[in-house]
């Protein structure tokens, strides 16, 4: 056996042995508790619990997760805000992460696969094979552990646009009935809950309004509606929480701002309808020309040819 295929021996082996003390890490972390620290209250450890059994996976590599936490590598960090907010836009479908958590998670699950991919590449293609293998396998195994970690993150991120939208998208309709709520003498608070009732079926906004009421009982409105702007971070939530905190302030009916801005929110979205129609025309001008030029090269191309094959034919026979 040569020096290369010794080298990739030991580094199998050395994968090996390590893939083989996490996942018995793992392993046992799962069947006997993280143990130590602070006890969590009721509702963290509900939240773990959860987490537990809704995922195989979290139950796996959990007591890898709780370690990798309390690293620098995983420390507390401004970005952890922004991924904070998403989570909780993103809800509770699929899990419901903290942020330290969530990357945490990704980055085991990413080791993990990037490591086992490695090692079935070096089994594939034999040890014996020379260092290209090696160099191969590991930038096989690296981008893949990449990709899965931001696989993981991306696919949060675009669940919470998508929440996003559909809030943004009803909510002129539940301003309305909002509204209609407050002008039948009812109260804010009463308000909300005439919405959450005539919503049939639980979706973002419910889940969103929901949020609203409970901060509305324990602050008040301006500073639940604060709160609401900041976890949906969209232009047309940042106008309507503007202008209603400043009818608050102002001591002007609440009932009449909400239908005010229900009506501004539709008016937007007709006119934002109108500007992309325009777009489109322009934008399908040049598909069109390619399109009415390939019909024209279709309908002429045939004669064309029939006239040349009976012009070469019948200049042969004059020839003749």
């Amino acid at each position: 056996m040569n020096d290369a295929a010794q080298w990739n021996m030991v580094i199998a082996s050395g994968c090996t042995a390590l893939f083989v003390f996490a996942s018995w890490y793992s392993l046992l972390g799962w069947t006997m508790g993280s143990g130590g620290g602070v006890p969590p209250d009721k509702e963290e450890a509900d939240r773990r619990s959860y987490l537990r059994n809704a995922s195989l996976t979290y139950r796996i590599f959990e007591a890898m997760i709780d370690g990798l936490q309390s690293t620098r590598v995983f420390a507390r960090r401004a970005s952890d805000a922004e991924l904070q907010r998403v989570l909780d836009i993103a809800g509770d479908s699929p899990l419901p992460f903290r942020a330290q958590e969530l990357r945490a998670f990704a980055f085991s699950v990413a080791v993990f696969g990037g490591t086992g991919l490695f090692l079935a590449f070096l089994l594939v293609t034999s040890a014996s094979a020379g260092m290209e293998t090696l160099v191969m396998g590991g930038l096989l195994g690296m981008v893949s552990a990449a990709m899965c970690y931001w696989t993981i993150l991306s696919g949060v991120r675009q669940r919470a646009e998508a929440r996003t939208r559909r809030i943004v998208k009803r909510l002129p309709f539940a301003l309305d009935l909002v509204a209609v709520a407050l002008a039948g003498s009812g109260t804010r608070i009463q308000a909300l809950e005439t919405l959450l009732r005539n919503e049939p079926v639980r979706d973002a906004l419910v889940d969103e309004f929901s949020r609203l009421l409970r901060l509305t009982r324990e602050l008040d409105l301006p500073r639940a509606l604060q709160s609401m702007k900041r976890r949906l971070a969209h232009p047309a939530v940042d106008q309507l929480v503007f202008a209603l905190v400043q009818a608050e302030i102002n001591g002007a009916e609440l009932a009449e701002a909400f239908r005010t801005q229900a009506s501004r929110m539709l008016e937007r979205r007709f006119q934002e309808g109108e500007k992309l129609s325009h777009e489109a025309g322009v934008k399908m001008v040049f598909p069109g020309m390619l399109i009415v030029i390939a019909c024209c090269i279709i309908t002429v191309v045939p004669f064309l040819f029939a006239t040349m094959v009976q012009y070469s034919t019948s200049g042969g026979m004059s020839v003749e």
